[in-house]
């Protein structure tokens, strides 16, 4: 009876602290994300060790990521990605390759000091390509362990929220210093403000009914997946599972019932705040403490090497600054930050093109990070 409490506060507290975020308007600072795994922190500290609720944290994780992914990507636009313009697209590809260089350096660099080289260049890559979805998503694919992936997730979110307080206060003086402002994007989608605008309308009951089409499609995605893994490998294929789901929930994107799929992204949102509660859970201060040192340097350099090297090639192919800021913000944060930094460049012609970037970052990211660590364990062997 007492596990079975657990775990239904296990799955009502990334909710509470949704709305308590919300409320506070304390997002800029403390995110839901970073409440929902520090609250983790601190409550494994004193709790004990059980193996029944152990083995409950563990496959709430693994079905929380699983079913997030595909709910998040339901209800990205990408046909207007495609029709945003081709410096967006071009500044989103030279984004990626930025991250992806500066992993498989920093892998080469850091080889001596970690054997996780690889997978934290993987990890890396991942969420520097759309967020915290993308590092959970590729942990889960290369099989890293929970200790590492939480002591990655505190460095990340350490030097995160410093360069997200560079973007909300001198940040875009500064790029548009650096880089030319010629910004003529005025394409507006509004599919996706028609969906948020109804979740937000609707009643609770109404809520509950509307999440039964995306959560079923979610769920046989994930069947369809873990089935068709099975069936080529006899067992589960993390890498090949994770590019299935995200592969399932592009095409239901592009299909007609994205307009339908009213609370998709809210769902995904509340079970990625579910994994980082789980994950904080099942981490370990000492852990965290002896990987600190090396995992905090190369996460670092990653973060710094990453957004240099951004700014430098947008600067060398003569990129937008207003575009080339918004980038950044979609690739490194994901699409949540996206509007508050926009607030702050009172620019709204960004937030459609940023909003869909930082999903379909979502959506390459997990991939990027799986064929960073396969790269990184051939050169490096």
């Amino acid at each position: 009876m007492i596990v079975i409490l657990q775990i239904f506060g296990i799955l009502i507290v990334p909710y509470i602290l949704r709305v308590l975020s919300n409320r506070l308007r304390v997002e800029a600072v403390l995110s839901p994300v970073v409440l929902c795994y520090g609250l983790g922190l601190l409550i494994s500290h004193d709790a004990p060790d059980e193996s029944i609720l152990t083995t409950a944290l563990n496959i709430i994780m693994e079905l929380s990521i699983a079913l997030a992914i595909p709910l998040m990507l339901m209800s990205a636009d990408f046909r207007a990605f495609l029709r945003s313009g081709k410096e967006v697209i071009g500044s989103f590809a030279i984004a990626v390759a930025a991250v992806f260089l500066v992993c498989i350096t920093a892998g080469f660099l850091f080889k001596d000091q970690t054997s996780d080289s690889a997978t934290i260049a993987a990890m890396l890559a991942g969420v520097y390509t759309g967020g915290t979805p993308n590092m959970a998503a590729v942990k889960a694919a290369i099989g890293a362990n929970e200790s590492l992936f939480g002591a990655l997730n505190i460095a990340d979110l350490l030097f995160s929220a410093i360069y997200l307080l560079f973007l909300t206060s001198v940040g875009p003086s500064v790029f548009r210093y650096l880089l030319k402002q010629r910004n003529e994007l005025s394409h507006q989608d509004q599919a996706s403000d028609i969906l948020e605008n109804a979740w937000l309308n609707m009643s609770i009951r109404e809520k509950a009914i509307s999440l039964l089409r995306p959560i079923g499609l979610s769920i046989l995605s994930v069947l369809f997946a873990a089935g068709l893994s099975f069936l080529l490998f006899n067992k589960l294929n993390m890498s090949l599972f994770i590019i299935l789901i995200t592969v399932a929930g592009i095409l239901v994107s592009l299909s007609p019932l994205r307009g339908r799929l009213v609370g998709s992204y809210e769902a995904g949102d509340y079970l990625l705040l579910v994994f980082c509660f789980c994950i904080g859970l099942v981490s370990n201060f000492e852990d965290l403490a002896n990987a600190s040192i090396t995992v905090i340097s190369f996460t670092a350099f990653v973060i710094t090497a990453t957004i240099l090297l951004h700014l430098l090639l947008a600067r060398l192919f003569k990129m937008d600054s207003e575009i080339t800021i918004i980038t950044s913000v979609a690739c490194i944060f994901g699409p949540i930050f996206v509007g508050q930094v926009v607030s702050v460049m009172k620019n709204r012609s960004m937030i459609v093109p940023g909003m869909t970037m930082g999903v379909a970052g979502i959506a390459l990211g997990s991939l990027l990070g799986i064929f960073v660590h396969g790269l990184l364990q051939y050169l490096l062997s």
